[in-house]
């Protein structure tokens, strides 16, 4: 040890006394040499979806062979009924991107970090349009329904409200029309009515489990209550709201055991009846609205995607994230293109007021 020690000191003197251009050029091999390592040794985003390759990855067929390898080493297959080829990583998250493992793996890691596309953009060495549709590919990933299980025990559920916003360059697009006079600074022209926001229901499970989704624009209705709710709440579950209406109507029909908890009017205090009260919940609204906050504006457009991230973060508090990401970007069927997402709807999965 002690004379490797000395190697490397005298190494490093002997750097110190080279010219600045000289410098330079033993870092970028360095680093280039870094790169190749990293790229042989971890490998985790495309082999991390360890199970055998049972059906086609693009009809579904249980028919398929092997068919040699790439120029990375990974297996390619063919299907015998649609005649296509594929391999592990064929319509995942990381497929068609024609970057390396190493370059994913950076770019992953300063997601977790919460970067900014521009810092992103740097230590991945790509552009900021991609590294922004590398963001939404990956979210698009860990998009799913989290109301799609059934809640037990005591739940809080309430709503959240975030400004509908068309943030984006809207001058190239063809079809989409403004539907509303732009904001600008420095002026009171913003809509103050309840369908200029849209609407977030969450509800928190007393074991932490956290959940949300986006049902509509304005205020909610025992309709849409239905139909989110709709044999998601077991008998023994004990319901705890806030008082608006929509939610009185909605379990006078069923058989759940609902707790009203109207707000304390002129008092920051919420209401509290013994272990009843809406606390848990009311903190994962701070929390995500301090989430979107560093994003500087988040487009309605775009809104499911940065709520996907949100809960997962806070369910996923006490787990290796990195692993799970990759596992999650694994799965076949998680493919999406920079034009398909350009073409998401303005204001995703909102329905008009009722």
């Amino acid at each position: 040890m002690r004379r490797q020690n000395g190697k490397l000191n005298s190494i490093l003197k002997f750097v110190e006394q080279l010219p600045e251009s000289q410098v330079d050029y033993i870092i970028d091999e360095l680093y280039a040499k870094l790169t190749i390592c990293e790229e042989q040794a971890d490998t985790s985003v495309y082999t991390l979806h360890k199970e055998k390759v049972a059906v086609c990855r693009n009809c579904g067929s249980i028919h398929i062979v092997k068919n040699g390898k790439d120029r990375h080493g990974h297996t390619r297959y063919i299907c015998k009924d649609c005649g296509k080829t594929f391999g592990d990583m064929t319509n995942t998250v990381v497929s068609g991107t024609h970057k390396s493992s190493a370059t994913w793996k950076t770019y992953i890691r300063a997601l977790l970090d919460g970067c900014t596309l521009e810092e992103c953009a740097v230590q991945c060495h790509i552009s900021v349009p991609t590294a922004f549709v590398w963001r939404h590919k990956i979210l698009n990933a860990l998009n799913e329904n989290s109301f799609n299980h059934v809640f037990n025990g005591m739940v809080e559920m309430d709503e959240a409200w975030v400004r509908i916003s068309y943030k984006g360059n809207h001058s190239k697009s063809k079809d989409f029309v403004m539907p509303r006079k732009a904001y600008k600074r420095g002026t009171d022209n913003r809509e103050q009515s309840n369908n200029a926001r849209a609407c977030v229901l969450c509800a928190v499970e007393r074991n932490k489990s956290y959940s949300a989704i986006i049902p509509c624009r304005g205020l909610l209705n025992s309709k849409l209550l239905d139909t989110i709710l709709e044999e998601k709440l077991s008998e023994d579950c004990i319901v705890m709201t806030d008082g608006l209406r929509a939610y009185d109507y909605y379990f006078k029909g069923t058989n759940i055991e609902h707790v009203i908890l109207p707000a304390n009017r002129g008092s920051q205090k919420p209401t509290v009846k013994g272990a009843y009260h809406l606390n848990n919940v009311n903190a994962l609204h701070s929390r995500f609205k301090l989430f979107l906050r560093k994003y500087n504006g988040v487009s309605t457009k775009y809104l499911n995607n940065y709520l996907a991230l949100f809960l997962w973060l806070e369910n996923n508090r006490h787990v290796q994230k990195y692993d799970l990401i990759c596992e999650r970007m694994s799965k076949t069927g998680s493919y999406i293109t920079a034009t398909q997402l350009r073409q998401f709807a303005p204001t995703p999965e909102l329905a008009p007021a009722a």
